[in-house]
């Protein structure tokens, strides 16, 4: 089998970024906009946590300068988190939301 990927079988996360042109939706709240993102967390296959499964799913609201996105993703790391503020250089601020997702295969 050449460029299987395997998927963590406990995690189904939106996975989107809302600056994608076709992923403008990611941005929303409605849960019938977001249904098309909904994906499978894969194992990651590279990087320091190679072979590890996901533990939870994040969002990420990012500002650089004055434009706003959001980022769904997969989280492989960190804790639950609600909000959480980072800031970076030059106005960059993020926003960490992290839950343990309930959605079982």
């Amino acid at each position: 089998l050449i460029g299987s990927t395997a998927f963590s079988a406990e995690y189904l996360c939106y996975q989107c970024i809302s600056l994608s042109d076709d992923q403008e939706d990611c941005d929303k709240s409605d849960l019938e906009k977001l249904k098309t993102f909904i994906k499978a967390c894969p194992v990651l296959e590279e990087g320091s946590y190679k072979g590890s499964k996901a533990k939870g799913c994040r969002k990420i609201i990012q500002t650089v300068e004055s434009k706003r996105s959001i980022i769904r993703e997969c989280a492989y790391s960190g804790d639950v988190v609600d909000g959480q503020k980072k800031t970076g250089n030059w106005g960059i601020n993020m926003y960490y939301y992290q839950c343990e997702n309930t959605v079982k295969r």
